[in-house]
């Protein structure tokens, strides 16, 4: 019996598969060089300091630079054995450690001190300003290199007699003194791959360049740059530890800082026996030593300890065809990883990783889920609402009404999850993907809709794309709200879908004359507050959100939406990891997207309030309404209001099924070439539609 109906269930979804593809935007991922090895790193010591600033190594030691400009000496062993004062915290940007000497880098005013904290020795200063933290390394005991990335500028210092020579406009990253050479990390924008070169102190000039083949993905993040016993290059980003063979031309990731469960490293150094010490978060290091036989404290998070009990471990499956997604999602797990407390760690398994093209990766997807080889959690925003619809129908995704039922939630945004009655996923994040008018056209978001400029009803309102243009942009933003996944049945015959075909087949060029409906996807409330500034400085006036229809509703994207697979081994424990996704804990830490908690979306909404106060006081600028060129849009606590309405209501799961998009378009040919009438159209429309929903069951 359950073998016929895993059969049954695989021929309709493998039929629903070849009917409907999901339509996205195919990036290139950003894959390490090399074979990503397993090592043996494991944390032997965690330290708590304050507000850590930054960290050196020399030799088997490291030190330490707080925010206060406490230097604090660490043992390799993880002993802190000396702490030594700083001066005014507010002016040490850096330090640098030599073999008989410690210097802390200070900003004055107009000058650079250099102060050795280890002697007596009066404190150098020379002219000149650091925009930011710098790198520091020493060549001898007499001459320290500065490295300021934030301006491409770097300093040869001679302590002794305070001379200086510049080197301007290099993108250098960070540097190290190796074997009495001083080298020097860059990113090169061309190839997106670290380079190495040489620095000639005397001639003060870049030489000799290597290109690594290591990759970065964030040119913002901080770097460090050392070498291991054997002479090689040891690169170190917020992401990974890469080795560099010069001689072999070879290049490695031997560490992924995911690995031991951490989100990025703010800083890092090694010694050169190896020890690694990672400065992540606010305040926390972590030790990590290459023998993992000499451990000598208690595991902390983040110990990379392996689960033996495969119940604990669950996956969630998706099909990567878009690298911010996919980073996004995986994020998500590892903040999972590290704050959950039953003992459960999430991994992300991408089909797409060993297949040529996005149809093999979902094939395979599809018959994982149907032939007992399912996943625990699947990223439901691979699906289209018709393969959703599928999936929840056909007893491949388990009902979930316990989770998404909570008052917490935005319902409008869980709306499309529920099918038959019942919730088979829900939504953790999402992008508003709304359509904007003039706020002197409209005073409040949704109380007009797209019929109403069609009709005629709001005087002075266009669109900015007319014809064919407009029918597509309509269809992707509308669509599913003319599709009825219960009764599996469709209504582009309804008076306002045709009003929408006549209109597109006779605007034309001049009738576009007015305040003009934008559109631009929105993932946050800072985004919302840059575009009505954007607007407010170009015509005076803010934007409101347009309804689709008279319903009121508008339209958003995915961004995390997930959903509980029923052949999962651990239905309950993949629930539980569901509801803590849309908890408020993990709700307000999600970078990107709208969360769908109200408590987080409350409290972001009156920060944005405050740091727009902020704005104020700092730059003592105040908003100024109905003038060209204004400085700031207010956004104040009707605004806040307005926007809190508008996320109440975004009801309809942008369109990404690019079938019925291509059956609209291709129907509404004749229309637009004056073959048909719109009703006639609509009435093609639905039936091909209609066949298509009909093999959902």
């Amino acid at each position: 019996m359950k073998k016929s109906y895993a059969a049954k269930c695989l021929l309709i979804l493998l039929s629903i598969f070849i009917l409907t593809s999901c339509s996205r935007n195919n990036k290139t991922k950003n894959e390490y060089i090399g074979t990503i090895h397993k090592t043996n790193y494991s944390e032997q010591h965690k330290i708590q300091l304050p507000k850590t600033v930054s960290c050196i190594s020399a030799e088997n030691e490291f030190y330490i630079l707080d925010e206060k400009g406490t230097v604090t000496k660490v043992s390799a062993n993880g002993e802190a054995t000396v702490q030594i004062d700083g001066q005014d915290s507010n002016t040490v940007v850096s330090l640098a450690v030599g073999k008989t000497s410690v210097f802390l880098i200070e900003q004055l005013n107009q000058s650079i001190r250099i102060i050795d904290i280890l002697s007596n020795n009066e404190p150098v200063y020379i002219t000149g300003q650091i925009a930011g933290s710098v790198d520091v390394a020493i060549y001898t005991d007499e001459t320290l290199v500065l490295n300021d990335s934030t301006t491409g500028m770097l300093t040869i210092i001679n302590t002794q007699g305070g001379q200086t020579k510049l080197i301007k406009d290099v993108p250098v990253c960070a540097i190290a003194c190796i074997k009495n050479e001083i080298f020097c990390l860059l990113r090169s924008a061309d190839t997106k791959t670290y380079q190495i070169s040489t620095l000639n102190t005397q001639q003060a000039s870049l030489e000799s360049y290597i290109d690594t083949g290591i990759p970065y993905s964030n040119a913002a993040s901080k770097c460090s740059l050392y070498s291991d016993a054997d002479g090689n290059f040891i690169v170190m980003d917020a992401q990974a530890a890469y080795r560099c063979n010069q001689e072999k031309g070879q290049s490695e990731c031997f560490l992924l800082w995911q690995e031991l469960n951490v989100l990025y490293m703010k800083d890092i150094a090694i010694s050169s026996t190896g020890i690694i010490l990672g400065l992540y978060g606010e305040d926390n290091c972590v030790l990590l030593a290459a023998d993992v036989e000499d451990s000598a404290t208690a595991q902390s998070p983040l110990s990379s300890e392996s689960i033996e009990d495969e119940k604990n471990v669950l996956t969630i499956a998706t099909v990567n065809d878009d690298y911010d997604h996919a980073e996004v999602l995986k994020r998500l797990a590892l903040l999972y990883n590290i704050q959950n407390e039953a003992g459960i760690k999430i991994e992300v398994h991408d089909y797409a990783q060993d297949k040529t093209n996005r149809d093999d990766a979902m094939l395979a997807l599809t018959t994982d889920l149907i032939t007992g080889n399912a996943p625990d959690i699947l990223d439901c925003s691979i699906l289209s609402g018709l393969q959703l619809a599928s999936y929840s129908k056909n007893g491949i995704l388990e009902a979930i009404d316990e989770i998404t039922s909570d008052d917490k939630l935005l319902s409008s945004v869980m709306q499309p999850c529920y099918i038959d009655g019942h919730a088979y996923s829900a939504v953790c994040s999402f992008t508003l993907t709304p359509l904007f008018v003039a706020t002197s056209k409209l005073p409040h978001s949704l109380e007009k809709s797209v019929d109403d400029v069609i009709q005629g009803h709001m005087d002075g309102v266009c669109f900015d794309w007319r014809g064919e243009d407009l029918l597509r942009i309509y269809s992707e933003y509308a669509c599913e709200s003319y599709l009825n996944y219960d009764t599996n049945t469709s209504n582009f015959t309804c008076e306002s879908f045709e009003c929408i075909l006549s209109f597109c087949a006779n605007s034309t060029e001049d009738q576009v004359n007015g305040s003009p409906v934008v559109q631009q996807p929105l993932p946050s409330i800072a985004a919302y507050r840059t575009l009505q500034n954007l607007y407010f400085e170009a015509t005076g006036v803010g934007v409101r959100i347009l309804a689709l229809n008279a319903d009121g509703g508008t339209t958003y994207s995915d961004g995390i939406h997930l959903g509980i697979c029923a052949g999962s081994k651990n239905v309950t424990a993949a629930k539980s990891v569901l509801m803590d996704f849309l908890s408020e804990n993990l709700q307000k830490q999600l970078q990107t997207g709208f969360p769908v908690n109200r408590e987080v979306l409350q409290d972001q909404l009156y920060a944005e309030i405050g740091q727009q106060s902020k704005e104020f006081l700092d730059s003592q600028q105040q908003p100024s309404e109905g003038k060209v060129g204004a400085p700031v849009f207010l956004f104040d606590e009707n605004n806040a209001a307005d926007l809190m309405y508008v996320l109440e209501n975004a009801n309809c799961r942008r369109c990404d099924n690019q079938e019925i998009i291509n059956i609209i378009m291709d129907e509404a040919a004749p229309l637009f070439a004056g073959e048909k009438t719109a009703d006639e159209v609509a009435m093609l429309i639905d039936n091909r539609v209609a066949l298509l929903l009909s093999e959902i069951n």
